[in-house]
């Protein structure tokens, strides 16, 4: 299975004492990652818990949560906004005056939940469907969302980098107010001096990274050591019948042929005969929709600068999925978060 071989563990085999171990284990022909020495994986803070846990769930076949994630997401100021951007970057400027690679921040998506026991789950979102400069305006919406106050949640550092990336543009551009800044830099840190590096930068005191809390604390058997949002919600999908019927994701629900919940970025995909993304007729028949960031920045650039942007119908159905897309992607923030916090015998 996926994850299982020794050579599959987590942040690699280098080291010493790794190498020599795993070594040994092939040269008898052991292949089993579950059979590795407990004491050659703990590789310190940031590499043992995620191999550690890894590892037993190849050998219970049972998830492993952490009592402390509880106690990190009880502790969470609110409202708590789970926010995802779909941005791009390419060799040929999009207008003029940019440089080549410059980014642009074309979408997010924000659902929020405004006390721990909120009923409603409110969802903002915005994207950009006119050829201009659209960094001004995501900025301003994005605010408008989460405001000053409240827990930002991302799932991996880019939305923290593509928020830096974007300060550094409207700073370059004289656009920086101070209370602009002071917004910026509660989210994403201090802006990088010109001897720092924006990496070496620490975060805003609002912002948390669930892939980090993932990493440390969490592991299912069925995600192959990857804790990437779409491996971790496949995951535990299928065991989360309290989900599937709740309010706010029973759209997404959509058992399969043989009776089993699907994965919910399967129920993006639609079931047409032509894919308005498709380069080529071979293309054709895999079905409509937007599954994940490449498909993103290819259909955003088809609304704006394809042969059919004339095209209404087709720029709204691109502009659906492009909204489905990222809004399951906060919605599968929200699921996990309640997964997290649900206790399980």
């Amino acid at each position: 299975p996926i994850g299982a071989h020794v050579i599959d563990l987590p942040h690699g085999i280098r080291g010493k004492e790794l190498g020599a171990a795993v070594a040994a284990m092939l040269d008898r022909r052991d292949y089993e990652l579950a059979n590795i020495p407990d004491a050659v994986i703990e590789g310190g803070k940031s590499y043992g818990p995620p191999r550690r846990h890894h590892v037993q769930t190849l050998r219970t076949n049972k998830p492993v949560q952490a009592p402390e994630l509880v106690e990190v997401l009880r502790g969470l100021e609110y409202p708590l906004h789970f926010i995802d951007f779909e941005a791009s970057r390419i060799p040929v400027p999009y207008l003029p005056g940019m440089k080549p690679y410059e980014q642009v921040a074309f979408q997010f998506s924000c659902h929020t939940l405004a006390s721990p026991d909120s009923t409603e789950m409110q969802h903002s979102q915005w994207l950009n469907l006119r050829d201009v400069y659209p960094n001004n305006e995501f900025v301003r919406e994005l605010r408008n969302a989460i405001g000053d106050r409240g827990t930002v949640l991302v799932w991996s550092h880019y939305e923290k980098s593509t928020l830096r990336g974007v300060r550094r543009q409207l700073s370059e551009r004289g656009l920086l107010d101070a209370s602009l800044a002071a917004w910026f830099q509660s989210v994403v840190g201090p802006l990088a001096g010109p001897d720092e590096k924006e990496k070496d930068m620490p975060d805003g005191p609002r912002l948390v990274d669930m892939l980090e809390l993932s990493k440390r604390y969490f592991c299912h058997p069925k995600m192959g050591g990857s804790h990437s949002i779409k491996k971790v919600l496949d995951s535990i999908w299928s065991e989360a019948s309290e989900l599937w019927s709740h309010s706010w994701f029973r759209q997404y629900y959509k058992a399969g042929e043989n009776g089993e919940p699907i994965d919910p970025y399967q129920t993006l995909v639609r079931a047409e005969t032509t894919n308005l993304l498709a380069e080529t007729s071979e293309d054709d028949g895999e079905g409509g929709g937007v599954t994940n960031g490449v498909g993103a920045m290819r259909a955003y650039q088809d609304l704006i600068y394809g042969t059919k942007r004339g095209n209404e119908a087709h720029r709204e159905q691109l502009a659906i999925d492009l909204y489905r897309y990222c809004g399951l992607d906060t919605a599968a923030m929200v699921m996990i978060w309640k997964y997290w916090l649900t206790p399980r015998t």
